[in-house]
């Protein structure tokens, strides 16, 4: 069984996430810390409004912050972030096999609805399982334990691929081979996730459906 991140992993994302953090604090006078997309990088984004509400003093509420979060992630969501590459091929050559694979993220269920749908990849995936099923985020092993369960498989049988290290570690805590996606919003932490990885992979073209992964 394969469980795929989204953000960072399947489609090249992360970029847009860092414009909107500094986008957002721009339109409230405040310049975004050095610090502050590395504090939400691994929050659900309930968490995320909760902390920036209060690191920043905002009026609005964390409910309030998420929905503003959405509405300018939504286009760039539903039109634009393309798959990373590789992905295509190697989804479409492990669905054909029939392996079981589910998407397992952070990301809000709308907007993962949207890419996952413009690409016309939503259907080769059983499930697609956000944080807020499991009210943790990724830093913990709830969600790829929820998934294996649900799809029958113990975690030793489940390969994991994320970009982040703090997920990727989560997902070895929980029993399950890791393959790392280098993304370039976490390079200054490849060696964290080179650590907690059997394999590290640049890219999907590294790798054939069918084939070991290890």
């Amino acid at each position: 069984m394969l469980l795929f991140d989204l953000d960072g992993t399947l489609i090249d994302s992360n970029g847009v996430w860092s414009q909107i953090d500094r986008e957002f604090l721009r339109a409230r006078g405040i310049s975004c810390p050095a610090d502050y997309s590395a504090a939400v990088a691994d929050m659900t984004h309930p968490e995320a409004a909760r902390y920036t509400r209060e690191r920043f003093h905002l009026p609005e509420s964390p409910e309030e912050i998420q929905k503003i979060w959405l509405d300018m992630a939504e286009e760039q969501y539903g039109s634009r972030i393309p798959l990373k590459e590789g992905v295509m091929d190697f989804l479409a050559g492990e669905h054909a096999l029939g392996t079981p694979m589910c998407v397992l993220t952070s990301c809000m269920q709308p907007l993962c609805n949207a890419v996952l749908s413009r690409h016309g990849i939503r259907d080769l995936f059983r499930d697609v399982i956000t944080t807020d099923q499991v009210k943790l985020s990724k830093a913990f092993p709830d969600i790829y334990l929820l998934a294996a369960r649900r799809c029958g498989s113990s975690p030793e049988d489940c390969v994991v691929f994320e970009d982040s290290p703090t997920a990727a570690a989560a997902a070895a805590g929980a029993g399950m081979p890791v393959v790392g996606v280098l993304d370039p919003y976490y390079a200054d932490r490849r060696p964290e996730l080179e650590r907690v990885c059997r394999r590290c992979i640049h890219d999907f073209s590294e790798l054939t459906p069918g084939r070991p992964l290890f």
